[in-house]
């Protein structure tokens, strides 16, 4: 293996490191983790055996539960010599990710013009097929890799002995990687014995926003005050999901000091950033305000004596610069985002009418939920839609047995886009399978990738999934069921760097088609990317 600057220091500190506990320490004298730490002969047996188990199976993905637990094992050690075996392993893993990713990218980049290709075109077909292999088999291994790379993290937050520690936080600055970085820092964060504040800020100056990112979501589980200074300063970080995650930080901290810069915050920021200050607020202060800037800075004028006498350190707040979006109501589910895109089920099954006992939901005429169950779809989307505020951006995905865009990228919500996208709207129609893992698929592709992006911005920070069965396995007309844990797992992936919210309406979800095990499946995908799950229609409360 080619041995970078991070492995070389690695390999200097295993040195380093075994040669200092050889000559203290007698032989057989247990560690700080278990029997198999003791720091002499016999240790070294266990370590290499250990190493030997962990290499043998790192890199292969379809054992991603036996390699996590090798990786526990080796780190069960708990020596300095077994953190530095640790950690070149850590390395080498990092290292075949950063190539995954890339040749994901490139991969997606080749299949895009043959998405819209079927099996009537047999050339284009055959390449399609290929790439869409191809494409699940690179998922599936990342997906694989990153239960490995959490096993990783985890049992970086359970070294107990500082030598280990140091070796561990000196790797995080120096690793080429930000793969490997972000899983020391998460870890490292994580474990009580490290001082939050010190790693905090180390983290929080690394150059890629992604390990920022990580950073800040480990430092909300500590709930320590001391980081405040460091949560405050991600408020002013470019990205939103780095703002989003300060503001979270802010709100598991829980100190009266972050109220003021809270509400400057949400006077600067826009869309679905609003609501998140808004919620971090009410859990700090209990009062019931919403995402409105100018009611909280009236609030803030109206209680600063009283925080002040809490602790607080005074000063003004800042007005609003612009009003905010009064937002949209889809089913029911009120967002005040301005980055949205819509996925629409159009599979066969979406020319059946709605059950004779329609759910309103919305407040709005009964009728409105009567009808074949694509109509109101169409209905229903167009209203979204009509009452998007002139600043937000939205997309439409169609899927079936084929996946479909209104447009390249998200496009500003004018009146002229409305008008195209209502009679693109207008042209729906009701034909094939389910294919939801390429409809989300094609979205996370849309919505780049995340805060990896140079503009910080992935474009999108809300989805909406409305459909009415269970997903297929392929962009094919005669597909077979998918099992919905790969759409699941899958969506995890794409995600874990992106914090999109995804909302999901079952319509019709009726238990003789399956209805139980759909809308497990729309709740599990809109409760694990912080979403919400609606039903419309259909038999629901046998369904549940």
């Amino acid at each position: 293996m080619l041995r970078t600057p991070a492995n070389v220091l690695v390999g200097l500190l295993t040195g380093i490191a075994a040669l200092w506990c050889c000559a203290i320490l007698p032989l057989g004298v247990s560690g700080p983790v278990g029997p198999e730490a003791a720091w002499g002969q016999e240790a070294d047996t266990v370590l290499e055996a250990k190493r030997a188990e962990l290499d043998e199976i790192l890199l292969e993905k379809d054992q991603p539960v036996q390699r996590a637990r090798a990786v526990h094992a080796l780190a069960g050690l708990g020596s300095p010599a077994a953190a530095s075996a640790f950690l070149d392993a850590l390395e080498r893993l990092a290292e075949r990710r950063a190539a995954l990713e890339k040749r994901h990218r490139r991969t997606l980049t080749e299949f895009e013009p043959f998405e819209g290709f079927s099996f009537k075109d047999p050339k284009a077909w055959d390449i399609k097929k290929r790439l869409r292999k191809q494409l699940d088999d690179e998922d599936e291994t990342l997906q694989s890799d990153s239960v490995v790379l959490l096993a990783f993290g985890t049992a970086t937050s359970k070294f107990s002995d500082e030598t280990a520690r140091k070796t561990l936080t000196r790797q995080a600055r120096a690793s080429v990687y930000p793969q490997a970085r972000r899983v020391l820092y998460a870890g490292l964060l994580r474990n009580a014995l490290v001082d939050a504040l010190v790693i905090g800020k180390k983290a929080m100056a690394d150059k890629d926003q992604t390990v920022r990112l990580v950073a800040l979501e480990a430092l909300a589980e500590r709930k320590e005050l001391t980081t405040l200074p460091i949560a405050l300063k991600g408020l002013k970080e470019k990205g939103w999901p780095h703002r989003q995650a300060a503001a979270e930080l802010l709100q598991a901290i829980g100190d009266v000091n972050a109220i003021a810069p809270l509400i400057n915050a949400m006077a600067t920021d826009e869309g679905r950033m609003l609501q998140v200050y808004a919620t971090a607020l009410r859990e700090i202060t209990k009062a019931e305000i919403g995402p409105f800037p100018d009611a909280w800075k009236n609030w803030y004028d109206e209680h600063k004596d009283e925080l002040v006498a809490k602790g607080a350190a005074g000063g003004s707040v800042r007005r609003a610069k612009k009003k905010a979006d009064e937002g949209i109501n889809y089913y029911g589910i009120e967002t005040v985002s301005r980055r949205i895109v819509f996925l629409i089920d159009v599979s066969g099954s979406m020319n059946e009418a709605i059950n004779d006992k329609p759910t309103d939901v919305t407040g709005e005429e009964e009728e409105v939920y009567r009808g074949l169950k694509i109509y109101i779809a169409k209905k229903m989307l167009k209203q979204a839609i009509r009452n998007l505020g002139e600043e937000s951006f939205f997309n439409i995905v169609i899927f079936n047995h084929e996946i479909k865009t209104f447009a390249p990228t998200a496009l500003p919500a004018t009146q002229a886009n409305k008008n195209k996208a209502f009679l693109a709207i207008n042209d729906l129609e009701a034909v094939g399978a389910t294919f939801t893992y390429g409809a989300l698929e094609k979205t996370f592709q849309m919505a780049g990738r995340g805060v990896t992006d140079k503009s910080y911005d992935p474009g999108v920070d809300t989805i909406f999934v409305l459909s009415d069965g269970a997903p297929t396995d392929s962009d094919d007309t005669a597909a077979k069921s998918m099992d919905p844990e790969k759409v699941l797992a899958a969506t995890r992936e794409w995600n874990q760097l992106k914090r999109i919210v995804i909302h999901t309406i079952a319509i019709d979800p009726r238990v003789g088609k399956g209805g139980r095990g759909f809308i497990k499946f729309m709740k599990k995908l809109a409760h694990q990317n912080k979403g919400t799950y609606t039903e419309v229609g259909g038999d629901t409360k046998k369904a549940n």
